[in-house]
């Protein structure tokens, strides 16, 4: 009975991985690759180019074994669905039949990487991460229920990363609005991360202000005014939309000058949100973004539920393993991972995967590991 839920839940697999196990990519000398596909269009031309685009998209995360990343990915996808055959050197059709009304193609694609990368260098889609990112800052503000646009806690939040060792940019974005919270709205986020990615902007900080009177009263015959501030705040990364992290802050002040106290409860809200954002932030970006992790895994052929499988079976190398995504793209994800052991014993682990198939490329690297994906 056991070996039978097993072998069901190993088909089960299999099948959702299926279009990932169909992707096989050879590094070749001179700074080529060729990959092998099975392709379907409406006709045997159509399935060929096809096979040329799929292999272009699928040949790009290489570029994660260098120190740069992408931007602009969805701009990126586009570009290569156009111009792929600019990268392509030769097509071999290995089989070809007619399935279900369609020509099915299996084909193996001579793509030049060098070129394709050095092109994408140049047309601005890579770029290497900095040491201190620089950062914009988007925040709604309500005093006393009311939206206000004086920016009084955008400043505070800004002045409060920056003292904490953070780079802000020192413009303004045209779009979106800075007056207003992009974390929760997709539209504005996009937006947000095309000016940012133009701006050379690499982190969005986003976030809501409340402030409200608490209360007024009279001391020492002078009158006093009491306010409470909380402010929520989000980390974005730019080149993946991602929200890294999120962090609360709350303050409070008294003044017999009603704008100070205002301000002073904002300023506080602010510094505690920006500690709990720059602790975090501080052990992840030179660990993940930067390449500081222990070991770089480079898995090309994958899909969501390989990477799932696959990002288990590593952390099953001891309660102190984490792994991180560092970057995905189309068919490849790179991960960083955190491991206080020995090489061998990540690579052990990699060939041990009883599902899907990993087959190592590089098993003399000392860091990072190239690892093609198979069913």
């Amino acid at each position: 009975m056991r070996h039978a839920v097993l072998t069901l839940v190993m088909a089960i697999l299999m099948a959702m991985a299926a279009p990932a196990s169909a992707f096989v990519l050879t590094p070749l000398d001179e700074g080529r690759v060729v990959v092998e596909l099975t392709t379907q269009g409406a006709s045997r031309e159509a399935a060929i180019e096809k096979a040329k685009t799929e292999s272009v998209l699928g040949s790009v995360g290489r570029i994660f074994l260098s120190d740069k990343l992408l931007l602009a990915d969805d701009l990126l996808v586009k570009y290569l669905t156009n111009y792929s055959n600019d990268f392509v050197t030769a097509v071999e059709v290995l089989d070809e039949q007619f399935v279900a009304g369609h020509s099915e193609v299996k084909a193996r694609v001579y793509v030049n990487f060098d070129k394709l990368q050095n092109d994408l260098e140049q047309k601005k889609f890579l770029y290497k991460p900095a040491y201190k990112p620089r950062f914009t800052t988007f925040m709604t503000e309500r005093l006393e229920g009311r939206i206000s646009s004086q920016g009084m806690a955008r400043e505070a939040l800004t002045g409060a990363l920056n003292n904490l060792g953070m780079r802000p940019y020192e413009g303004e974005l045209t779009t979106p609005p800075s007056t207003t919270d992009v974390a929760g709205d997709a539209f504005l986020l996009n937006a947000a991360i095309i000016s940012s990615q133009r701006a050379g902007v690499e982190v969005v900080v986003s976030g809501e202000c409340r402030t409200r009177l608490a209360d007024k009263k009279k001391l020492y015959f002078d009158d006093f005014w009491f306010y409470d501030s909380e402010m929520t705040a989000a980390i974005i990364r730019v080149d993946t939309g991602e929200v890294l992290f999120k962090a609360k802050g709350y303050g409070s002040a008294s003044s017999k000058d009603q704008d100070e106290a205002i301000k002073i409860s904002i300023d506080r809200a602010a510094n505690q949100a920006a500690a709990a954002l720059v602790t975090d932030f501080e052990k992840f970006w030179p660990l993940v973004v930067q390449s500081g992790a222990d070991f770089e895994v480079l898995l090309i052929g994958v899909n969501e539920e390989l990477l799932r499988i696959i990002t288990q079976n590593i952390e099953r190398l001891g309660r102190e393993t984490k792994v991180h995504v560092r970057k995905k793209f189309d068919r490849s994800a790179v991960l960083s991972i955190e491991y206080g052991g020995g090489k061998q014993d990540l690579i052990d682990n990699l060939k041990s995967c009883p599902y899907p198939t990993l087959d190592i490329r590089n098993p003399e690297a000392e860091q990072r590991f190239e690892v093609q994906v198979s069913g």
